[in-house]
């Protein structure tokens, strides 16, 4: 019975120190920014772009439609890396 209780918290430990470093790892691989990159092309190229020829090349049906998916674009990935800290560090105090 305590070897069970035992195997099962260390199962536990096991599986939240391999969530963390998968998530350290996506962290780590952030700062290459090509999908950046790619976005701040994308707003020169076309949405700052005031020719006829770039509209249809918009995300959204108005450059203002598309200027704000690509800001949710710029902030998803920072608030998913914030709500991921915030759960890693509840975990490691439960422990």
């Amino acid at each position: 019975m305590i070897v069970k209780k035992i195997l099962g918290a260390m199962m536990n430990v096991i599986m939240k120190c391999r969530d963390t470093f998968y998530a350290s790892m996506v962290v780590r691989l952030r700062p290459l920014g090509l999908p950046r990159l790619c976005l701040n092309i994308y707003i020169v190229d076309v949405l700052c772009n005031l020719n006829k020829d770039t509209e249809e090349q918009l995300l959204r049906p108005t450059r203002e439609g598309t200027a704000v998916v690509i800001g949710l674009l710029y902030v998803a990935p920072m608030l998913i890396l914030h709500l991921w800290d915030i759960l890693t560090l509840d975990s490691s105090a439960d422990m």
